[in-house]
Order: structure tokens, then sequence, then C-alpha cells
């Protein structure tokens, strides 16, 4: 059952430019929640090489992630695929990417007690 999504969850995640949470579902009988988030922007600015990147697709990619009202949440996140212009490779360059996006998430969260010292 969709829910929508500038709801709590939309606060609770902490997702921002150039991420979006498109879509919020649940399964009561399965208890477990559905969050799609997306990237939104047509550059990336690669955070391995530094160099400007146009996105010419997204892949998904899916995760349990922590479990919120005791229903299991799966992440579902479509990341940015980059055309030829970087020289990276494009899987050291996703885990990066996921790398940030789920540190940004969790940097408020007592998960990341022991790594404030590094994650600011």
């Amino acid at each position: 059952m969709p829910i929508k999504k500038d709801s709590i969850f939309s606060s609770m995640f902490d997702i921002g430019h150039p991420w979006s949470l498109n879509l919020v579902s649940y399964s009561k009988h399965l208890q477990e929640i559905y969050l799609q988030v997306d990237y939104c922007s047509k550059t990336l600015n690669c955070p391995i090489c530094g160099k400007s990147c146009s996105v010419i697709s997204k892949t998904p990619l899916i995760w349990q992630y922590l479990d919120c009202f005791q229903f299991k949440s799966f992440m579902i996140c479509y990341l940015p695929l980059i055309g030829d212009k970087c020289c990276c490779d494009q899987a050291a360059l996703n885990d990066v990417i996921l790398l940030n996006l789920i540190l940004n998430q969790l940097k408020n969260t007592d998960v990341l007690s022991p790594l404030r010292s590094f994650y600011p």
C-alpha cells in the first residue's frame, strides 16, 4: 500500500538533493516497508576523480535497511550510471555513491556513534 511521499519518512530518512524519496509502500501482512530512492540530477561530480559526468541511466540496488516501527525495511536505490567522460570504474563509483548515501542517512543515529570523530 503506497504512502504519501511527503510523509514522515521524508524527514526520517533525511534524503536530500540530488536524491529523492519517490515512493514509500508497505505490506501489513509481511510487516515490511519499501522505500524507493532515486538520483534525480542529470550530472554527477565523480567522488573518485572529481570530473563532472553525465548521468545516462540508472541501475537499481536493494538492501535491507534499519527496521522501522518493528517492520523490516528495504531500500530500493536507483544509482546513476555515467557516460564515458569519466575514467573511473562504474562498480567502484557506485560503491562510493551508495556508501555516502548510507552514511549520510545514519550520521544522526546511534549506529555511527563510535565513528563520530571520523565522520562529522
